[in-house]
């Protein structure tokens, strides 16, 4: 597994969740196999993200989606997210 993790500053956090349930679908579509959300623990609005895929092109395929950056503009995030991968070595 590969994991993308996304970290970015929403405007509204229980607006933002909403949003994120709501498109499960569509991620499941670009092969998000699992994830968690996570909140900074000093503001509610930061959030992190950790998307599990099998493939590293399905993860340039979600970031570079024009539907998944209309989604999450819609979504109410800040800002431009940071994203970076990572794989486990154990």
């Amino acid at each position: 597994m590969i994991q993308l993790v996304v970290r970015h500053q929403v405007a509204d956090f229980e607006k933002w969740h909403g949003f994120f349930k709501r498109f499960a679908a569509m991620r499941a579509r670009y092969g998000v196999r699992s994830e968690q959300v996570f909140q900074s623990t000093d503001d509610p609005c930061n959030v992190t993200l950790i998307h599990s895929f099998d493939r590293l092109e399905d993860i340039q395929a979600i970031v570079t989606s024009p539907e998944i950056q209309a989604a999450i503009a819609e979504a109410g995030v800040v800002g431009a997210p940071s994203f970076w991968t990572v794989k486990s070595v154990d």
